[in-house]
C-alpha cells in the first residue's frame, strides 16, 4: 500500500538530484546493494545497537533506491538495462536482508527460508504481469515498501525489547512473528496479484 508515496517522495527527490548531475544512478543502484548488504551483517549480529545500525543502513539504501531512478529521469538516462539493474539488486537485496537475520539468533531458518520464498514469488508475479503486457504490479497486503518499512519498525521494536529485557513475545521473537506475516501476508498477496492479472489479460 505504501508504494502510493512513491511518486510524491520522487518528485521531492527531483532538486537533490539535479546537484548531481554527471552522477551515474547506476552507480547508485549498485551503492545500494553494498549498504543493503552490510545491513544484513548488522542483522546477523543482532544485538540490540547492531538492529539500530541495520536500520539506519536499510534507509539509506531505500533512499538510495528511490534516488536512483529520479536521477536517471533528471538526466534523460532511463534504459531498459538500468530498470533490469534496479529490480535485480531489489531482489538481492530483499534476500539478504532475510538471510541475515536468518543466519543469526533471532529467526527460525524455517520462517526466514519461507519468508524469502514468498517475498520472491510476489515479485516475481510483479514483474510477470509487466512482461505480459500488463503494467507493472506493486500493490497488494505485502508490497515492496511495506515489506521495508515493517522490517526497520519490527528491528527497532525487538532492539527495545532486548534492552528492557523481554526478547521473546509469546514464544517468538518480534522478527519472527515479522516472518510469519510475510509469510502468510505474502501469500495473501500472492493470490490477489494471480486474480489481478488474470482479470487483466
Amino acid at each position: 500500500m505504501l508504494h502510493k508515496l512513491r511518486p510524491f517522495i520522487q518528485k521531492a527527490l527531483n532538486p537533490i538530484a539535479k546537484l548531481f548531475p554527471k552522477l551515474s544512478p547506476n552507480a547508485v543502484t549498485i551503492f545500494s546493494l553494498f549498504v543493503a548488504v552490510l545491513a544484513s551483517v548488522f542483522f546477523y549480529f543482532g544485538t540490540p545497537g547492531y538492529l539500530i545500525g541495520a536500520v539506519a543502513l536499510i534507509f539509506f539504501s531505500g533512499f538510495l533506491d528511490l534516488f536512483d531512478g529520479v536521477l536517471a529521469r533528471s538526466q534523460n538516462r532511463e534504459s531498459k538495462k538500468g530498470d533490469m539493474l534496479d529490480h535485480t539488486v531489489d531482489r538481492f537485496v530483499d534476500v539478504f536482508l532475510i538471510l541475515g537475520l536468518t543466519f543469526g539468533s533471532l529467526v527460525n531458518v524455517h520462517f526466514g527460508y519461507l519468508a524469502i520464498i514468498s517475498i520472491l514469488l510476489i515479485s516475481y508475479l510483479g514483474t510477470q504481469a509487466q512482461a505480459l503486457s500488463v503494467k507493472r504490479l506493486y500493490a497488494g497486503f505485502l508490497g515492496r515498501a511495506d515489506r521495508i518499512v515493517l522490517l526497520m519498525l519490527c528491528a527497532i521494536t525487538q532492539a527495545i525489547l532486548t534492552w528492557v529485557g523481554f526478547p521473546i513475545l509469546w514464544k517468538f521473537s518480534i522478527l519472527e512473528w515479522l516472518m510469519l506475516y510475510f509469510i502468510f501476508g505474502g501469500v495473501g498477496t500472492i493470490i490477489q496479484r494471480i486474480v489481478t492479472i488474470w482479470k487483466n489479460l
